[in-house]
């Protein structure tokens, strides 16, 4: 048995990822074969993925499957929508679907055509300062810039709720920088922001002289504006421009000078 005994770990792994499509198939989701395109080809469409860490903690009773394509007109995309609207539970989607496919295992998806991507790097807001005597958004501006001098047009870059540790107007500024870099250097993935703006900028980011991947634009939408109800629908549209934040704040009792008081 000495010669199976160097294979136990690639054995372990197979047997844990068939439990793992068999325990997500077996509570009534998709697992599928993902079909395999050439790194050149530089393929993302996935059909209604979804998140595998909501779908196995049942937090939402009605999990919503999305779709996300990359092409010629959009490899790099700004999502942005209503607060707890679903865009980052929708990053993960992709991304772990990605890994999932880099990993030779099945997708949470009812389908999929992906290329392998060298990379993939993740830059998600800091919750405190890393270090002491450094601020979260200085800790925020190294971890991205040591993304940033590594990422190549073969990888996947995945953003969320970057440059939120200073203000609006000094974020706007310096994800536009981030943007128009990220096209240039040609990597795919997506950016989860609340800067609105940078929605309404595709056409200075996607003229850059040395743009190498169009940058395009990605909405959370929601199903009952007025009551604040979000309906984690996640489409390649260009965004009204509102967080829908007075909606919800309503929602949830915080409009004192419509009652007089905080219901």
């Amino acid at each position: 048995t000495s010669a199976y005994v160097t294979m136990f770990p690639e054995i372990r792994f197979i047997l844990a990822e068939v439990k793992f499509i068999n325990d997500m198939r077996d509570a009534g989701f998709v697992m599928s074969k993902p079909t395999v395109c050439d790194i050149s080809d530089k393929c993302i469409d996935l059909k209604e993925v979804y998140n595998v860490n909501l779908a196995r903690s049942r937090v939402e009773e009605n999990l919503i499957f999305n779709d996300f394509k990359t092409d010629d007109n959009g490899r790099f995309f700004i999502l942005t929508g209503p607060n707890h609207g679903g865009k980052s539970v929708f990053l993960r989607a992709v991304g772990t679907a990605q890994a999932l496919f880099q990993l030779g295992c099945y997708i949470p998806a009812t389908e999929g055509k992906l290329s392998p991507v060298r990379g993939i790097y993740t830059h998600f807001a800091a919750a405190e300062a890393a270090g002491f005597g450094r601020g979260r958004f200085e800790s925020e501006c190294e971890k991205l810039v040591k993304i940033l001098r590594k990422l190549t047009g073969d990888d996947m870059l995945l953003m969320d709720e970057s440059f939120s540790g200073t203000s609006a107007m000094e974020a706007a500024y310096i994800a536009e920088e981030v943007i128009t870099g990220i096209g240039a250097i040609g990597a795919c993935g997506i950016f989860v922001t609340h800067i609105h703006d940078l929605s309404e900028k595709l056409d200075t980011f996607n003229s850059y002289p040395d743009n190498k991947a169009k940058i395009d634009n990605l909405a959370a939408l929601m199903e009952d504006k007025e009551n604040g109800v979000r309906s984690y629908r996640i489409k390649r549209v260009k965004p009204d421009g509102s967080s829908y934040a007075r909606d919800i704040a309503a929602k949830c009792g915080l409009n004192f000078t419509d009652r007089g008081s905080f219901g």
